[in-house]
């Protein structure tokens, strides 16, 4: 008896990444670093995740993507390729002898699956920053990840599954009893039954993806600052894995190039307003992938590796400001915006229909905001020679409103110097 398991695999978890969130994090600027000056900075970016927005943009805990009511139906995996046929003719012939007897028929609900789940993340961000130029300044950052995942599921028995199960005991069909006493752990039993690795609670560290930033400031006055600003983002960090229902992407396996513009106006040297417009650009390439049997249903035994894959480009805008109230801080707050298109999959092994499965609820945005605070000697080191230039800067980042996003804050330090 092969158990229909329904799941949102975890793709919201490359919504935590440092990399995704970072325009979000860091409040970004027309300025650039003066010319053969360097900087070397370590971030720390920490978030747990138990709280979504969902589809329908509503928020709630993480564990609704468990909640799934099965029926009769899925009980005998009408639409499961993997259900045996043998299987299936007997169940529906218990369901007409005994149907009416016990008030079981082909929708009626017979349980309801649940589950828990939090992901917690520690991620650390080494960034290299150079002024080539007074307008040209390049930076490179590499971010490690630290993750933990805690997951349960169970199954709640509703009163028609428990008459049968009382039915088969008394008329002594004990296989098939034991076959439907393996519904307490649906998830358990599609993991064995549809090839993937063993379920349950992940922990690790792995490296994400490359990043490679380029800013050339093409005004400079008293009063305005603009700069074009270009990333690319190099495939370093593992992708997903498709064998796992529940994994921690750290990279989605392709070059992204994103570009930029920000404006800056300026009241003073440290109290300034600012916005900026970006855009990344996914490249298409090809994935292997599970794909679909049913629209509702994520896990599935059948698995394509020559699957054309596009994911949605995404556009991010940000209108913030900084100023100074003592000597040596600085304030910040920042309103920003994230829009990212639906995931597009193509395959020629199964049905054009399946593929486009694959992309629902992947068109993402959200609204946050951002407040920060920095510490800095600067202002020292420039009245003296005699001190190295440190800075420490400290971030919160709060959800307003998303879909298929994230919902929980995350908090960052970045400690900086300069020479």
């Amino acid at each position: 008896m092969k158990l229909l398991w329904i799941i949102v695999a975890l793709l919201f978890v490359a919504e935590i990444r440092a990399v995704t969130l970072s325009p979000f994090i860091d409040l970004n600027t027309a300025r650039v670093m003066p010319k053969r000056i360097t900087s070397l900075r370590w971030k720390g970016v920490f978030t747990t995740v138990t709280e979504r927005f969902n589809e329908n943009r509503r928020s709630g805990s993480m564990a609704q993507i468990f909640d799934k009511t099965l029926t009769t139906r899925d009980l005998i995996g009408i639409e499961d390729p993997t259900s045996d046929p043998a299987e299936r003719g007997g169940l529906l012939g218990v369901i007409n002898e005994w149907g009416e007897e016990l008030g079981i028929y082909l929708d009626t609900e017979i349980g309801r699956v649940t589950g828990d789940i939090s992901v917690g993340v520690a991620t650390s961000v080494p960034i290299f920053v150079h002024g080539i130029t007074d307008e040209l300044t390049i930076a490179v950052a590499l971010p490690i990840f630290k993750y933990k995942i805690s997951v349960d599921t169970g199954f709640v028995a509703y009163k028609p599954i428990k008459n049968l199960a009382k039915k088969f005991k008394d008329e002594k069909k004990f296989y098939a009893l034991n076959e439907l006493l393996r519904i307490n752990r649906p998830v358990q039993q599609a993991v064995k039954d549809y090839g993937y690795e063993t379920f349950g609670n992940q922990e690790g560290q792995a490296i994400g993806d490359l990043i490679t930033v380029f800013k050339y400031r093409i005004i400079n006055m008293e009063r305005h600052g603009l700069a074009l600003q270009t990333d690319i983002t190099f495939p370093t960090g593992k992708e997903k894995n498709i064998n796992q229902l529940v994994y921690f992407p750290v990279g989605d396996g392709q070059v992204d190039l994103g570009f930029s513009a920000i404006y800056d106006f300026y009241f003073n040297e440290n109290t300034y307003v600012t916005t900026s417009f970006k855009y990344t650009w996914e490249l298409r390439d090809t994935s292997s992938e599970r794909v679909p049997y049913n629209k509702d249903t994520i896990a599935t035994p059948d698995i394509d590796s020559e699957v054309s894959r596009n994911l949605g480009d995404h556009l991010h805008y940000q209108l913030g400001g900084q100023w100074a109230p003592f000597k040596g801080v600085q304030g910040r707050l920042a309103y920003n915006f994230h829009y990212k298109g639906r995931d597009i999959y193509n395959g020629n092994l199964y049905d054009e229909e399946r593929y486009s499965w694959l992309g629902q609820d992947t068109l993402q945005w959200v609204h946050t905001y951002t407040v920060g605070v920095s510490f800095s000697n600067i202002p020292w080191v420039k009245e003296s020679r005699n001190f190295l230039p440190i800075e420490l800067s400290l971030s919160y980042l709060g959800f307003i409103a998303g879909k298929n996003t994230v919902k929980d804050p995350i908090f960052s330090f970045e400690l900086a110097t300069y020479f």
